[in-house]
């Protein structure tokens, strides 16, 4: 299979029926871009989690979340109810600081119960001072999860998940 990139892992689980076992496994940690075959990975223990740059961490409890969580999952805000699946209004949010050698580096939107699960990339520098952004999103009809993954340059990666229903007529 060589290099294991992005295309290969298209090819690889459309006969496997892998992009369906990472999309049930995603809110456990979980390898989500794999580094290059025998390159060494370090890891760095903070609070008890391993801080593989690999991985996507979901809070232990989204309800009584740790001083070092609430600085590094990200909220996530959006309807409940959605009556036009195509235009749902959202907003991510983090009180992370934006240091020149501590900051958010980006934000992924993600849906993997709509046909392009890949739903945007935004990308952040200490210049940016705080991160916000809001735009919407398109989804299809039933529930959907959404997820936000915030990456921090030194703490891996973060998961926020919002649902939201898209129902015709609103109800």
């Amino acid at each position: 299979m060589g290099d294991f990139n992005r295309r290969n892992f298209l090819k690889y689980s459309t006969k496997t029926g892998a992009a369906a076992l990472l999309a049930s496994a995603l809110p456990m940690n979980v390898v989500f871009t794999p580094g290059k075959a025998g390159a060494e990975v370090k890891y760095e223990v903070i609070e008890g989690y391993s801080m593989n740059p690999d991985l996507i961490h979901e809070p232990k409890d989204v309800k009584n979340l740790t001083k070092f969580e609430k600085l590094h999952v990200p909220t996530l805000k959006m309807p409940i109810i959605a009556e036009d699946g195509s235009v749902i209004p959202f907003y991510v949010v983090s009180d992370h600081p934006m240091e020149k050698d501590h900051y958010i580096e980006s934000v992924e939107i993600l849906n993997f119960g709509d046909p392009i699960v890949h739903k945007g990339k935004i990308n952040f520098t200490p210049a940016n001072g705080t991160v916000y952004f809001s735009s919407q999103i398109r989804a299809i009809s039933g529930t959907n999860t959404i997820m936000a993954v915030m990456k921090c340059n030194k703490h891996s990666r973060w998961l926020s998940k919002a649902t939201v229903k898209v129902t015709v007529g609103g109800c």
